[in-house]
């Protein structure tokens, strides 16, 4: 995890406004129209995203971290052992040792993504309003002022 706290950092530090995550395996990253996508497990992808907000909340910077999943396109796994993916493990492996999984928004679902991400960052509540992230972990969740928000 410390490789995602030190790359949020650094893109932090490089000026990034947001930092976009996934949960492919980014030995074997392939893109959006191509079959074999290789998903980390659940809990691996969770681990990363929570680093990379704590860095941002070290820096005290206001940042966009953006979560994506391939659970809906993707058919292997890195490893069986998170017990949030083990009911979706076929049992086959392939050659290269990654595990078969079945793929679909059943999967992604189960996974429980954004339910399990917002508690991990202070239970805030999604709003439909502007709110600065650092103050709302400490339970400000004020919408900015019109003329800050550009509004």
């Amino acid at each position: 995890m410390l490789n995602a706290f030190e790359l949020m950092k650094a893109m932090i530090e490089a000026g990034a406004a947001g930092v976009h995550f996934e949960d492919q395996l980014a030995a074997v990253k392939k893109c959006g129209h191509m079959g074999g996508k290789v998903l980390v497990p659940t809990q691996e992808a969770i681990q990363k995203l929570v680093a990379a907000r704590l860095a941002a909340d070290v820096l005290g910077v206001p940042t966009l971290l953006i979560a994506r999943t391939d659970a809906d396109a993707a058919d292997l796994l890195t490893s069986d052992c998170d017990p949030y993916d083990r009911e979706f493990v076929t049992g086959e492996r392939t050659v290269e040792g990654f595990f078969r999984t079945q793929a679909g928004l059943n999967r992604q679902s189960a996974a429980g993504w954004p339910m399990r991400l917002m508690p991990t960052w202070c239970g805030v509540k999604p709003q439909r309003r502007i709110w600065r992230p650092p103050d709302a972990c400490r339970g400000d969740s004020r919408p900015l002022p019109r003329q800050a928000a550009g509004l």
